[in-house]
């Protein structure tokens, strides 16, 4: 009776410990059943960007072509993109809550699923040496608190091991937000806002929430190239379709 007892209470003891320590899905608020906060289910409902540029990551109909048009007349200053998803439900709610509640369990979840698909994008290629987040401006980090592409910055570097550089470029001006302005200003709007402040790797990879014209990139790999640094990738967790 008292080694039932004790089994029993041994079961009770592990479903509490499995209710307690499992991660909660970040979509569907149920027990995780992977080792993130996301089910399987969840996690394959997601809007994953399947077929897009190599160069820039816009989302493209076909895979006839790796390289999009734009890229193709005017390339970027910067090499290889990866974007993890389209800029839609339930991936704009989980980038909300990181940008404007600070959610950083959104910014893990979001950071590991990146890391996660960066291993086969660089399959037949050279990983950076040394991540770059976005930048803000002092002042906006001052109102924040925090940098969303940092705390991306840090679940990527940690999982892949690779290096981050978080003080490396400064943001020169306090800028508009590039999300309130038109796709026609927002290359001005970033034109000359970064300083590279110490040498740095050859091959560097910048990292953000989200890429929409990828003025912000260029004008960050600009700056870089400037600086020296002979590569530079973008990765990003979304990417609207730009009409």
């Amino acid at each position: 009776m008292v080694t039932q007892i004790k089994n029993a209470s041994l079961q009770v003891f592990q479903r509490i410990s499995h209710l307690l320590l499992s991660p909660t899905c970040s979509v569907c608020h149920g027990t995780s059943d992977t080792r993130f906060d996301l089910c399987t289910a969840c996690h394959n409902e997601l809007p994953w960007l399947e077929i897009a540029c190599q160069q820039c990551a816009l989302p493209l109909a076909s895979e006839k072509a790796p390289i999009c048009g734009q890229c193709l007349t005017h390339p970027p200053a910067f090499q290889k993109s990866l974007s993890l998803f389209h800029y839609a439900p339930p991936i704009t709610h989980m980038i909300n809550q990181l940008k404007f509640k600070q959610r950083l369990v959104a910014s893990r979840l979001l950071g590991a699923l990146l890391a996660e698909k960066v291993i086969p994008f660089y399959q037949t290629d050279t990983l950076p040496k040394l991540i770059i987040p976005v930048p803000l401006h002092k002042k906006r980090l001052q109102e924040r608190g925090f940098n969303k592409a940092l705390e991306l910055a840090k679940c990527v570097s940690q999982t892949l091991h690779i290096p981050i550089a978080s003080t490396a470029v400064k943001r020169l001006h306090n800028t508009a937000q590039q999300s309130q302005l038109p796709a026609a200003k927002r290359a001005g709007n970033v034109r000359n806002a970064f300083k590279v402040e110490k040498k740095l790797a050859q091959h560097v990879a910048i990292i953000d929430d989200v890429m929409t014209t990828g003025s912000t990139a260029q004008a960050m790999s600009q700056a870089l190239k400037v600086a020296g640094v002979q590569r530079v990738d973008v990765w990003s967790i979304a990417r609207p379709t730009l009409n």
